[in-house]
């Protein structure tokens, strides 16, 4: 007689271990393989999908494990370091190859002919392609996404490199080096997602018309060298925007020197998004009216990182928190404690999972009080992965958000997906009793990063992190030094 559904048990049922299985890490479907034969064939297929070859990294497979399993491979990141070593292995169902290269390194992708998705990655600027023939990438008829890092297209291969680019979905150019943009009479209907940073020079004109023969953008992400930034033509831009030039573009990030103008500029750029999903900008102070813009997107958005004038900053940051059920990721640029306690409960707290808090505590006898609402408050945000609390101080006594035993950290238990902490400029010395804790309380943390004025780590904290697998990083940002006052 055959079984009901009540006696099925799920897990018998391939289809549902496979759906299983994505949301398991390799530890847990390495011990799947082992329950039974035909668990092994299900969660087989998962655990080869995704390899990374690199010295440096754990469970690099052999040479002679990959070759037996090389067909179930779909997603694989290369150390050219490595690449003679596997050259020899053909993944013919690879869909996604990303590569880590240096100055020299020669590598044939001709023979990945089925590609979606390319990556290229370097850590020395000025890097050549001159070992990734433009040609073969070219026939690649299922090519729709390339991301390139730090990397020079050669003059010979510009005009096969901008081809390609006519047929792809996302376009990432990181500090790369071109001789020159696309002919004009190139156009860009495919293209979703498009970040630009470029070390060549090409005035913003240039790359502003590469940009509007992209009509179905959905993302943009437009950069410029910090140390070669000039005042950003920014009205021809919103006027486009403004135009309807993108109507689906939802998620916004500039990087740029704005011109004094940059209020009503801003404006209308806010006003001409039909949506907005993320808005980050590296600029002055949003001022009232462009909070007033912004305010019929609250609803929509999901990540900000912008800053506030004096006029709006204690209001603000509160009114978001409370007005963004979808909000993910949030700057808090300074804010004085009374302005979140006295503001309404946050509505993102299953949302919200990366937060950076400027705050501000007044001192006097509500100074601890305002420390534990607050950290109270965080502590509803059950997803959060990265926690940033930075102090640049007013004129004046005021101190900084603390993370002590005895005055709230205790209420952090809660943020149990918690893998970054950061403290800028943190004015405490964490101890190895609070180390400890939160060694004990965040059992996913893997990184602390301080930027220290005083020496908030000792030695001491920073092995007992260490040992329990905790990356401290050190390091100063002469950036921040000027911001305090």
């Amino acid at each position: 007689m055959a079984l009901s559904a009540v006696d099925t048990n799920p897990l018998d049922i391939p289809e549902v271990r496979i759906m299983v299985g994505e949301y398991l890490d390799l530890l847990d479907l390495a011990q799947c393989l082992r329950v039974c034969k035909s668990w092994h064939t299900s969660f087989l297929p998962l655990v080869w999908w995704t390899i990374t070859i690199r010295p440096s990294r754990q469970y690099t497979p052999t040479v002679e494990s990959l070759r037996r399993h090389m067909h179930l491979v779909k997603d694989l990141t290369y150390d050219n370091t490595t690449w003679q070593e596997y050259e020899s292995i053909l993944c013919h169902n690879l869909l996604t190859l990303e590569l880590f290269c240096d100055e020299g390194a020669k590598i044939d992708i001709a023979k990945y002919d089925q590609l979606r998705d390319l990556a290229i990655r370097t850590n020395q600027p000025g890097l050549h392609t001159q070992f990734l023939v433009w040609k073969p990438a070219h026939s690649m008829q299922n090519l729709l996404h390339l991301m390139l890092n730090h990397t020079d297209i050669d003059a010979t291969a510009t005009d096969t490199f901008w081809d390609i680019c006519t047929r792809l979905g996302l376009l990432i150019l990181r500090g790369i080096s071109i001789e020159r943009l696309p002919d004009k009479s190139m156009r860009f209907e495919r293209l979703n997602v498009l970040e630009l940073w470029f070390r060549s020079v090409h005035p913003f004109e240039e790359q502003l018309d590469f940009i509007i023969r992209c009509p179905k953008l959905t993302k943009l992400n437009w950069s410029e060298e910090r140390e070669r930034r000039s005042p950003f033509v920014l009205d021809a831009f919103a006027d486009h925007v403004a135009n309807g030039a993108w109507p689906g573009l939802t998620e916004l990030r500039l990087r740029h020197d704005c011109p004094p103008d940059w209020d009503a500029q801003l404006a209308k750029i806010i006003q001409g998004m039909r949506q907005i999903r993320v808005l980050d900008i590296d600029g002055p102070y949003l001022d009232s009216h462009n909070f007033t813009a912004l305010r019929p997107h609250f609803h929509t958005l999901r990540r900000l990182n912008i800053r506030f004038d004096r006029t709006v900053t204690g209001s603000a940051s509160p009114e978001i928190l409370a007005s963004c059920p979808c909000l993910v990721e949030f700057t808090m640029f300074r804010i004085m404690s009374q302005d979140i306690v006295q503001g309404r409960p946050w509505v993102c707290e299953h949302s919200m999972t990366n937060l950076s808090l400027n705050v501000n505590i007044s001192p006097g006898q509500d100074a601890d009080h305002h420390q534990r609402l607050i950290l109270e408050r965080i502590s509803r945000l059950v997803n959060l992965e990265n926690l940033t609390l930075q102090h640049i101080p007013h004129v004046g006594e005021d101190t900084q958000l603390g993370l002590q035993l005895g005055k709230g950290l205790e209420q952090l238990s809660t943020l149990q997906s918690l893998r970054t902490l950061t403290l800028i400029l943190y004015v405490y010395e964490v101890s190895m009793t609070e180390a400890q804790w939160m060694i004990d309380n965040w059992r996913r943390l893997r990184c602390v990063g301080i930027v220290p004025v005083v020496e908030a780590i000792s030695p001491n904290v920073t092995s007992m992190f260490e040992g329990a697998g905790i990356t401290v990083i050190r390091r100063m940002a002469p950036e921040l030094m000027g911001l305090i006052t």
